[in-house]
């Protein structure tokens, strides 16, 4: 297996965004030309967490948050906690490596892993009729230069009394702090990103520095 971590995975309908952050370099798989913007027809996620030996578990949801001193962090939750509490539990030591499959219409496939999430903490929670896991783990991105981003998929814009925005939009994985971030043709420094991906969609609320 790859490098120690821990691998999840969603099987739903396509959701709007390029896997979480803190990406590595694509692995493209066979098929026809590729094409400028390619639409996702499917996305599936999977994660890896270190121990003897590795194991893969799946994922129902994803929340994610950098801040702007540039620390990534997210929240997995596993579901079926009956089957994988004790496997996850024997591997607190270990870190996350998160695999998103894109598949596009145009029958090409990208798999794109991330970097090592240390695994922080791991807690369990049990109703009468579900039982699921909480993996939280974080990272410390490497410094960039900014880069120039434009929203898509703007649904919300809140501006706080002293001037500076939050703007709720589609998720884009790239997308750092520091970066700029234009908005109906205005540039918002980023400062925070929150992010959500589950099988319903996704989205993404930043917060301008």
């Amino acid at each position: 297996m790859a490098a120690s971590g821990v691998a999840m995975s969603i099987n739903g309908s396509a959701i709007n965004a390029s896997s979480i952050n803190g990406l590595q370099s694509p692995i493209v798989t066979p098929g026809p030309a590729p094409v400028v913007d390619k639409v996702i027809s499917f996305l599936s996620f999977t994660a890896t967490l270190t121990g003897t030996p590795d194991i893969v578990v799946p994922i129902s949801v994803i929340n994610g948050e950098i801040t702007a001193s540039g620390t990534s962090s997210i929240l997995i939750v596993v579901p079926n906690g009956a089957k994988y509490y004790s496997l996850i539990a024997s591997r607190v030591a270990g870190s996350i490596i998160v695999s998103t499959t894109e598949n596009y219409t145009d029958g090409t496939s990208a798999k794109i892993l991330s970097d090592n999430y240390v695994l922080n903490s791991v807690s369990s929670a049990r109703g009468s009729r579900s039982w699921s896991v909480s993996l939280r783990g974080s990272l410390t991105l490497p410094v960039k230069t900014a880069q120039n981003y434009t929203a898509k998929g703007v649904s919300v814009i809140t501006t706080n009394i002293n001037g500076s925005r939050s703007v709720r939009a589609d998720y884009d994985s790239k997308l750092r702090s520091n970066d700029l971030f234009n908005v109906d043709g205005s540039d918002m420094v980023v400062g925070r990103i929150s992010y959500v991906i589950n099988v319903i969609g996704s989205y993404m609320v930043v917060s301008e520095l």
